[in-house]
């Protein structure tokens, strides 16, 4: 709700604007003497039903009489309040005080005079119509009844038409009510006039602070002039666009003021784009650059715009998306250091590998689609592409590399093998990359005729020539997953040596967690296996074994049962399934213990027909009815083959 009602200083006396002086002071001394004892007083014209509580204190009251004492002043004050002339005016007040202030509003409609239309202009204020307040009260109080009205609140006041309807313009409009739609829908010409009269010159007197303040920041320093520009563009598009609308964009006075907003935030734009080293400074220069040029009006102003805008654009079309900016960046300084070394396949091959992982994030980030994407693979292709072209042209010695192979000197062969060497390992790897439709066809091209060079070569073949180029392309092996994202290479894994693979490329990928656990997995699984493995290989010797140690025998080798012959003197033992110590399944010893205190032997014999040396050891508790011949210095013995250990 407008100020200049609900603290209209007639309020603050609860008089009319009308009302006598007399009346006035009264209610000036009634209230001074109530307020000096702390007590409050009401009167029926603070209208507590329809507006805000007022604050009336002895300053108040002494401020509201020093605004009402010159004439000016009081008919100033007075288009803000009520005045009451009419037995209508009194019954409408009635209804008024009780807060009918449609029902108030109604008996003013009955009559058309200037106390009802002057009544009817605050109640609409109040209500906050501001455009029937003018269209339907202002403007026929004025046009009809201007002089009566200044002559009803001060028969010695001297106030014109246009300074009544200046009044109320500049009013609404310091109160932040925007007039410019319900002029242009105003029939009266001279309110229309007023309001863009009212209305402009705070406009652009708001505009040239703007600029001013703008301007002062020039030369300190590409981010004060960003933050500056933007701050003059916020703020002066609401600015101009109510000028548009008082003024249209033909007015020269629109002209000036907007070509002025509009070069002023050009040229932040430019010196923020000169002086900053941000990676992304066309994309925060290009808005700038944009409003500058919509809002410029005159021919010069605009052609300047034009061509800047031009300019940023062709940097802004070629810059990363925000998202990608640091893995461009990367990618940038890779390229300007390749560009200062030699044109050779192993340089190209190197900017491959160490783009590698900028490239794969923008991969990630924009999708194997995107248009950036594509054009930042396809330059790294074309750039690799070119030094291997230039490499294989200058090992191929021109003609005579076509005309005869083999004349080429040894020299000639070995420089042009490894010349097709690497290029082909860097064909494998361009092999992978996505490209533009363009650079695809530029590559495929370049790729068949490197191709049918090594064909003709015999690159593909195997070779023992240190010098034949045959084979020169042979056993060159590429990892296809080499540019896969995080998600594609996890995708193509299927053992252990895929996941330990992923690991290598995505050391801190999303997949590590799950892949660290699939090698754990298949460590359990490979070591389960070698067990199971080992358990059945080893099973047919634990069952013989088993089956030897369950049966009673006398016997080494044979059927399980036998003697044993120990001669001291020949070192030998002699045991048969037959005691026969001349059987063809006898096993001699190559050496023999000497007997010790508890009669047992350590001797180790060769089998004759496996020819296997076996180590045997029989304790005294083995013999069953040992005998000893002393005439031949040997020993007869039977023994449990439970207690041969071998």
């Amino acid at each position: 709700m407008l100020k200049a009602v609900y603290n209209n200083p007639y309020r603050q006396f609860g008089v009319y604007s009308n009302s006598s002086k007399k009346e006035q002071l009264a209610n000036k001394a009634r209230m001074q003497a109530f307020l000096r004892v702390k007590k409050s007083i009401s009167l029926p014209l603070d209208l507590l039903n329809v507006l805000p509580v007022g604050i009336r204190t002895l300053d108040t009251i002494e401020r509201a009489d020093a605004e009402l004492s010159l004439p000016v002043e009081r008919i100033k004050h007075a288009q803000f309040w009520f005045v009451k002339k009419t037995p209508i005016d009194t019954i409408a007040f009635n209804h008024l005080f009780k807060g009918e202030i449609d029902a108030a509003m109604m008996m003013w409609y009955k009559v058309r005079n200037i106390s009802s239309l002057q009544n009817l202009f605050v109640c609409y204020l109040i209500k906050e119509d501001y455009e029937r307040a003018i269209a339907e009260c202002a403007v026929p109080l004025y046009d009809e009844y201007a002089a009566d009205f200044v002559h009803l609140i001060d028969e010695n006041a001297q106030y014109s038409v246009s300074d009544l309807i200046n009044t109320i313009v500049e009013t609404l409009i310091d109160e932040g009510i925007d007039l410019t739609a319900i002029a242009k829908r105003l029939d009266s010409s001279k309110w229309k006039v007023a309001i863009e009269n009212t209305a402009v010159a705070p406009l652009l007197t708001k505009l040239e602070g703007l600029i001013s303040t703008t301007h002062a920041t020039k030369g300190k320093g590409p981010l004060a002039r960003l933050n500056a520009g933007q701050q003059l563009m916020s703020d002066s598009k609401p600015l101009l666009d109510s000028l548009r609308a008082i003024l249209s964009a033909e007015d020269t006075r629109y002209g000036i003021i907007a070509d002025k907003v509009s070069k002023e935030v050009l040229q932040c734009s430019i010196d923020y784009y000169n002086d900053t080293s941000e990676a992304d400074a066309p994309a925060k220069a290009m808005p700038l650059c944009k409003y500058a040029l919509s809002i410029a009006v005159g021919n010069a102003a605009k052609q300047r715009c034009q061509d800047n805008y031009e300019k940023l654009k062709h940097y802004y079309d070629l810059m990363p998306p925000l998202k990608v900016v640091s893995e461009a960046k990367k990618i940038d300084d890779l390229i300007s250091t390749y560009l200062k070394q030699s044109n050779t396949s192993d340089n190209a091959l190197e900017l491959l590998k160490k783009a590698r992982v900028p490239l794969i994030s923008i991969k990630e980030k924009l999708g194997c689609r995107h248009k950036y994407y594509l054009e930042i693979s396809s330059k790294l292709s074309n750039l690799a592409l070119n030094n291997v072209i230039d490499e294989v042209n200058d090992a191929q010695d021109g003609s005579r590399y076509q005309s005869d192979l083999f004349g080429i000197s040894s020299q000639g062969i070995a420089s042009l093998r490894n010349a097709l060497k690497s290029a082909w390992s860097v064909i494998l790897y361009l092999d992978l990359l996505e490209r533009t439709s363009e650079a695809e066809n530029r590559y495929h091209t370049n790729r068949q005729t490197l191709h049918s060079i090594l064909s003709r070569a015999g690159g593909f073949s195997y070779s023992d020539s240190r010098y034949s180029l045959k084979g020169c392309a042979y056993g060159i092996k590429v990892d296809k997953r080499f540019f896969f994202t995080d998600d594609e290479f996890f995708e193509t894994c299927k053992n252990r040596a895929d996941y330990e693979a992923y690991l290598k490329s995505f050391p801190l990928g999303k997949h590590a967690e799950e892949a660290n656990r699939k090698i754990e997995e298949s460590k359990s699984h490979d070591n389960i296996m070698m067990i199971t493995i080992g358990f059945v290989i080893l099973l047919p010797f634990i069952l013989i074994a088993l089956i030897v140690s369950l049966s009673s025998g006398r016997a080494f080798v044979g059927d399980g049962s036998g003697s044993g012959y120990v001669s001291t003197d020949s070192d030998s033992v002699c045991v048969d399934s037959t005691m026969d110590s001349t059987s063809t399944d006898s096993v001699y010893a190559d050496s023999i213990a000497a007997p010790s205190n508890d009669e047992s032997y350590y001797y180790q014999y060769e089998d004759e027909d496996s020819e296997d040396t076996v180590s045997a050891y029989v304790d005294d508790n083995s013999y069953e009815g040992d005998s000893y011949n002393t005439d031949d210095n040997s020993y007869n013995y039977n023994y449990d083959q439970s207690n041969v250990f071998e």
